[in-house]
This record gives C-alpha cells, structure tokens and sequence, in this order.
C-alpha cells in the first residue's frame, strides 16, 4: 500500500520483475556525468513567501506533499517517489526507473567493453532505446552507464517518455539477489509518465544510494541539486514544485519505515500561488506497519520570509503550529485531519 510522505523505506526490490526485450541493435551512445550533490538547503531570506495564519496549512501540506516528489514509502522499490494521496497523481517516478534498467540488461544481450545503442518494444506498445556502456550483460557493475530513452512506452498502466541517464558505482552484490548495494546518479530529462488520468513530469538529477541487508531491512539517501516535478491528476489544477538541495534519508527495519528529509521548495500550487520555503525535518516520519497509510509519528517545519509553520503527526492528525515571526513563537495552533490535511495543496 502506498503511503504519501518522506518515508523511503524499502521491503524487497525484487518485485521490480525483469521484462524481456527485443528488436534492433547498433553503435554509438555514450552518457554524462551528474554534477557534484550540494546538501545544504538554502537559508531562510526575504526573497522566500511569507506564510500566514491563512495559509500555514497549505504551506505545511504543500511541503509535506513536495516530499513525494522525492520519495515515498512502501514495502518495496515501486513506490520511491511516488505521490499518493487525496490531491496527487498516483504516479511512480523511480520505479519504472528500476524496471527499465531491468529491462535494459534483461532484454537483448547487450556487449561489454564497449558503448552500442539497442532498440526494445515495450510491451503495450511503444520502445525504449538504450544507449550502454556495460562491463556485465548479467548484472549492473561500477562504471556503467545507461542512457533510456522512451519513446510512448506503455508497461501495464503506465505510459512513459522522455530520457534519464544513470552512471552506477557503489555495487555491491548482485541486484538480483535481496543482499546488494548500488549507488546511482542519475538525471531525467522531459521524463514524463502518464497512468490513466493522472500526469507526472520531472526534470533534474538524483543521486540514489540503496544498501539492502535482507528483504526485510534496508537503508536507502536520495540528494540532488534540482528535481523540478509538474503533477496533475485528472482535471486538477497542475501542481508544480521544485526541490533544491535535497537530502532524503530513510530505512525500513523489521516492518517499520522511517525517513526524513531537508530541501529547499518552490513552485506554484492552486492553493498558494507562486510559493518559496525551506523544509526541515525535525523528527523522523514513523510508519509502524507495512499497511499504515500515515505515520504515527513525526515533524517537519516550514520557513518562509520572517514566518514559519511546524507540522506534527499526533493521534488524530496533524497539529499545525504557525509562528508569525518565525521565532519559535507559537501564533496559532490547530490540528488538522488527514484527509483535510493532504487536501490543502
């Protein structure tokens, strides 16, 4: 079940099932490199929006919400970044990531040592065209470098476009197998999805750094520069964030997932407008089963120009506290339901 938060935690990566492939072959391709990750969100500045007591709830959703972008929990590696919730397109972004990497070393045999460009249909229509520099046909090794190209691919629900680019390092293991490690940095480029309705678009890098000891237990840190994301679920208002700066950490453990995360957001929501903040985790995000759809616990704050908002998990939904000043100084306090909560976007 999909949860909608900052929570990464991972079960078992292989229900990330390798597709088969088929079609052409050729040369030529090549890759690029991720620029350095910068993990120091920005400070607090005037340029930054002020948030009221009007709008603290929005701000504190908004930024709830903006973590999605970023990454979200389940039992395994389908549901990384995908948003969930009433106001959000059930889209996963990094999932068909993972499945197309999959499908790139699970399709046609690819050659090591060298770069080549390979053609693949997808299954409901469509293809992918892969350009690669492997040194292992079997299993992902440090050095690679993908570059994925979809062109309309239709896999299940999901319709995919657009490009991203993953250089490997850190491979530990077998991918294949549930005890691995792998590092990715990688970059989407006009990368869209379409599942049924809902709209997803994203732009931008991430660094993905996965260590998984067991099924059941695993730690995985997202960071980037820029991940820019234009969302939009049926005939909704189009939502559109920005995250900078961002670091995400999370880890499932025995059934229970955690996670926190800082980053810089912008962008436009019906709601609030045009919109700048900071975001701080304050205490992890707690998910204390498989199928918890909220956390049981855990706090995020909201910095905007001279103002700030704290959103807290407590029992029976989430307590807004706005502080005018942004001081500490609590204005205003109220709590929230979830579903009123997730619906303030």
């Amino acid at each position: 079940m999909n949860k909608p938060l900052l929570v990464l935690a991972l079960g078992s990566a292989m229900v990330l099932s390798a597709c088969g492939g088929g079609g052409g072959g050729g040369s030529t391709g090549g890759g690029t490199t991720t620029p350095p990750v910068t993990t120091t969100p920005p400070p607090a500045t005037s340029t930054q929006s002020s948030i009221t007591a009007a709008n603290a709830t929005s701000a504190a959703s908004n930024a709830y919400a903006a973590t999605t972008s970023v990454g979200a929990s389940s039992t395994s590696l389908t549901d990384i970044l995908t948003g969930v919730n009433v106001n959000r397109a059930n889209i996963n972004t990094v999932a068909p990531l993972l499945k197309l990497v999959k499908r790139a070393y699970g399709g046609q045999q690819l050659l090591t040592g060298v770069t080549q460009t390979q053609t693949q249909q997808c299954p409901g229509g469509g293809s992918l065209t892969i350009d690669a520099t492997i040194s292992n046909a079997n299993n992902v090794s440090n050095g690679d470098i993908l570059k994925v190209t979809a062109n309309n691919c239709v896999d299940g629900t999901d319709t995919l476009s657009g490009a991203f680019t993953v250089n490997f390092s850190g491979v530990t293991g077998d991918i294949n197998t549930p005890v691995f490690g792998v590092t990715m940095d990688s970059t989407f480029t006009n990368f869209s999805i379409v599942s049924g309705t809902d709209k997803v678009g994203v732009n931008g890098d991430m660094k993905v750094v996965l260590n998984q000891t067991s099924a059941n237990n695993n730690t995985i840190v997202l960071s980037g520069n820029s991940l820019q994301t234009t969302e939009q679920q049926g005939s909704a208002a189009v939502v559109n964030r920005t995250v900078t700066a961002y670091t995400v950490k999370g880890k499932t453990e025995n059934g229970v997932e955690s996670s926190g995360a800082n980053f810089g957001l912008s962008g436009t929501s019906p709601k609030l407008g045009t919109f700048s903040y900071t975001v701080k985790s304050l205490a992890d995000f707690v998910f204390s089963s498989p199928t918890a759809v909220v956390p049981s616990s855990g706090s995020l704050i909201v910095t905007g120009n001279a103002s700030s908002v704290t959103a807290t998990v407590v029992p029976n939904g989430v307590r807004v506290d706005f502080s005018a000043s942004g001081n500490g100084t609590i204005t205003n306090t109220e709590t929230v339901a979830w579903a009123a909560f997730l619906s303030s976007i």
